[in-house]
């Protein structure tokens, strides 16, 4: 590989975080000049896991501005830099309301300067900003000076228990960030080893008591790092209590935070997670796919909303395949997939992914094997890597039975044998894919040349042996991704 290391372009592309490049596609998109070029070039370096020269040379041989590369590199450069500055500009308001209350003091405007102080601080309360709520504080303690209504120690009492809920959050926060950085590379515990991973937890009294929380949010990630912690473990029972009070939570304060959507939308999302990891309640089910769909419509940020309704087609389609209903399932995917394609710009975040796996899932479950097996391909071994390889694995499995369903069963094997190494190399074989694996190419493979008994024969040897591998709790959350044994009653019914 012609790989050269420090590529400046590439090394920035590659530093954004996700809605970092979808604002500078939706900046570049406001510029008319070359536009295409550029989204064009930041693509193709944006896919590139390590830039490598002469694949880079290769994939704009057939544009008009290959002579001159480097300008262009240079300008787009300069580009994200300045999409990144107006991406900050926008996040600017804080300290702007702090420079305009020094203004008001300078110019001997107490009263206005007191008044816009204790507004500014109401409205941090309501979202617990503590740390804005902090400098705000100090902002009235130096207007005392000047107005000698002003009780000094309570406001100082005031910043102090501001400083603890700060602290405490904090608190609360890093053990979430030490669960997400264990699950990055996968988002289950898989094996023993992972298993002993968490016994450190157990023994936090942050998480062992939820009176420990001292504000809303600290006690939001209470619910989330317990939701997460079991879901992981496949504890379903917990998991699903854990869902159920963060979302009930978040829906009975909805004023109590500045990012109300995108945790309302983890919330329920961790709710309708835990009803199919573990016992599929129909009402229930439906009763929350109707509240996503209510609430979808009045979130105000654009892209939040696109993510919502992502996740809403995910979930609906999820719904109508538990429930048989199929007609409807294939009515309602066609929809999603000119949601995918108005909203590529999105295609890097996990909502999307997660929607095109299922778009493939409901072809796959519906019979329709040739478009599976197209978005099942479009689940990308390098974006998986930024919320493990799990989803990647399983859309490569499904992928496999697509081929032999097919009867295109000449390179199942041989696909098979490239996945095992490839999923061996990231450290992320499993047992379950593995055995899944296995199946496929050695039970699988002459599915069509079997009779009618010898198939349901397969199908109840599958499902016997499905149990065995699904009875490590920390196992069972895989049917989160697919449900083998659901599937192989479809089949069973199916069967002419």
């Amino acid at each position: 590989m012609n790989k050269i290391k420090g590529d400046n372009l590439h090394t920035l592309i590659h530093s954004l975080s996700p809605t970092e490049k979808r604002f500078f596609k939706r900046f570049v998109k406001g510029r008319k000049e070359e536009e295409n070029d550029y989204l064009f070039l930041f693509d193709v370096l944006n896919d590139m896991r390590e830039f490598d020269k002469k694949l880079f040379l290769e994939s704009i041989s057939e544009r008009k501005f290959q002579k001159q590369v480097e300008v262009k590199k240079h300008y787009l450069f300069q580009l994200i830099l300045d999409s990144q500055r107006q991406y900050r500009d926008t996040k600017l308001w804080l300290h702007n309301a702090l420079v305009e209350i020094d203004i008001l003091i300078e110019k001997g405007l107490y009263a206005t300067a007191n008044k816009r102080i204790q507004n500014l601080i109401n409205q941090a309360r309501i979202n617990e900003d503590f740390l804005f709520e902090i400098q705000l504080l100090q902002k009235k303690v130096l207007l005392a000076r000047y107005q000698p209504q002003i009780d000094t120690n309570s406001v100082l009492h005031e910043q102090q228990l501001c400083y603890a809920k700060s602290q405490n959050l904090l608190k609360y926060k890093q053990l979430l960030n030490e669960l997400s950085a264990i699950l990055s590379q996968n988002s289950f515990v898989r094996n023993s080893k992972q298993l002993r991973r968490f016994d450190r937890f157990k023994k936090n009294s942050l998480i062992n008591n939820p009176a420990e929380a001292k504000s809303l949010n600290a006690q939001l990630c209470y619910h989330h790092f317990n939701f997460l912690y079991h879901a992981s473990l496949g504890e379903n029972v917990s998991c699903y209590k854990s869902a159920v009070k963060m979302h009930r939570l978040i829906s009975t304060h909805p004023e109590a935070t500045r990012s109300f959507a995108q945790i309302y939308l983890r919330a329920v999302s961790a709710r309708l997670s835990a009803l199919i990891i573990g016992r599929y309640k129909k009402n229930e089910f439906q009763s929350l796919v109707s509240e996503l769909k209510e609430n979808t419509t009045r979130i105000n940020e654009p892209e939040i909303r696109k993510v919502a309704q992502g996740i809403l087609y995910e979930y609906q389609l999820i719904a109508l395949l538990r429930e048989n209903n199929y007609e409807k399932a294939l009515k309602l995917v066609y929809e999603a997939i000119d949601f995918v394609k108005n909203n590529e710009i999105l295609a890097d975040g996990n909502a999307l992914k997660y929607l095109c796996f299922d778009i493939a899932k409901t072809f796959f479950i519906t019979g329709n094997y040739s478009d599976a097996n197209k978005w099942l391909l479009k689940v990308n071994f390098i974006e998986s890597k930024s919320n493990g390889t799990d989803i990647y694995a399983f859309s490569r499995i499904l992928s496999l039975f697509c081929d032999i369903f097919l009867n295109n069963t000449e390179n199942v094997e041989y696909n098979a044998n490239y996945l095992r190494k490839q999923l061996r190399n990231e450290g992320a074989l499993f047992e379950y894919e593995a055995f899944l694996i296995s199946r496929i190419v050695n039970n699988f493979i002459h599915w069509n040349d079997l009779r009618k008994n010898d198939k349901v024969a397969l199908l109840e040897r599958f499902r016997e042996e499905l149990k065995d591998q699904l009875a490590s709790k920390w196992k069972a959350n895989m049917v989160l991704y697919f449900d083998f044994e659901w599937w192989i009653g479809l089949q069973l019914g199916r069967l002419p």
